[in-house]
C-alpha cells in the first residue's frame, strides 16, 4: 500500500512538471512548428493553476483513502485482539472461580474429589485460556489473572504432594510426583517475586509461598 501511494505521488509530480514545462515552452513551440504567435487559446498560468489544484485535490483524496484503509485494518486487527483477550480472560476467571469453590468444599469436607476438581478447573483455566493472554498489557490485568491462577494451582498441587496423592491427579496434570513438586515451587517463586505489585493479594500469596516451602522443599534444597 505504501508503494502504491509513492507511485501515485510520483505520477502527480511528473504531470505537474510536464504541465509547467509545456506552459513555459508553448509559445516557442507554436512559433517553431507553426511559424506564428501562439493564440489566446493556449494554456495560461491561471489555467495551469486550476489544473494543478484539481490534481492536488485528487492526490490528497487518494492518499487519504489509502491512509484510511491502513488505519481501518490496524484498528480492526487490534479490536479482534482485544475481544479475544477479554474472552480468554473472562473464561479463565470463571474456571478458576469454580476451582476455588471446589477448594473451599474440600477444606470444609476433606473429601478428596473436591480437591481433584479444584485442580481440574484451575488447570483448565491456565492451559486453555490464561496461557494465551498477553501478560504485558498496559494495566497488567492479564498478568494479575495469570498470577492468581498460578497461585491457586500451586497451592492445590502442593496439597496433593503433601497428601502423596499425585497418582490420583495424573490424568489431569500428566506429571510425576517430582514434576508436581517442581511446578508448585516454580510458581510460588514467580509469584513471590511479583507480589509487591499486587498488594491486594500480598498476604494470600505469601501464605502460598510459606506453605509450599514447608511441604515441597526438601531439607537438602534449603541448604
Amino acid at each position: 500500500m505504501k508503494k502504491g501511494v509513492l507511485v501515485f505521488l510520483c505520477i502527480i509530480v511528473s504531470i505537474f512538471i510536464l504541465l509547467v514545462t509545456f506552459a513555459i515552452l508553448q509559445p516557442l513551440l507554436w512559433e517553431l512548428f507553426l511559424g506564428e504567435e501562439a493564440p489566446d487559446i493556449t494554456i495560461t498560468f491561471s489555467s495551469l493553476l486550476t489544473i494543478m489544484i484539481t490534481l492536488l485535490a485528487l492526490g490528497v483524496g487518494t492518499v487519504g483513502y489509502f491512509i484510511y484503509q491502513l488505519i481501518e485494518k490496524k484498528i480492526e486487527k487490534r479490536v479482534n485482539e482485544l475481544t479475544n483477550e477479554v474472552y480468554q480472560r473472562s473464561i479463565a476467571q470463571i474456571l478458576y472461580g469454580v476451582g476455588f469453590t471446589c477448594w473451599c468444599n474440600y477444606k470444609a469436607s476433606k473429601e478428596f474429589h473436591h480437591l481433584k476438581n479444584a485442580i481440574l478447573f484451575t488447570h483448565k483455566a491456565y492451559q486453555r485460556h490464561a496461557i494465551n493472554l498477553n501478560e504485558k498489557n498496559i494495566i497488567n490485568e492479564n498478568e494479575e489473572v495469570v498470577l492468581v491462577i498460578k497461585n491457586n494451582l500451586a497451592y492445590y498441587v502442593a496439597e496433593i504432594y503433601r497428601l502423596d496423592k499425585d497418582d490420583d491427579v495424573k490424568d489431569i496434570l500428566k506429571n510425576t510426583r517430582e514434576a508436581n513438586r517442581e511446578l508448585a515451587i516454580n510458581y510460588a517463586n514467580e509469584i513471590d517475586k511479583k507480589k509487591c505489585k499486587y498488594l491486594d493479594h500480598f498476604n494470600e500469596w505469601t501464605d502460598t509461598y510459606k506453605f509450599i516451602n514447608q511441604h515441597c522443599i526438601e531439607e537438602s534444597d534449603k541448604k
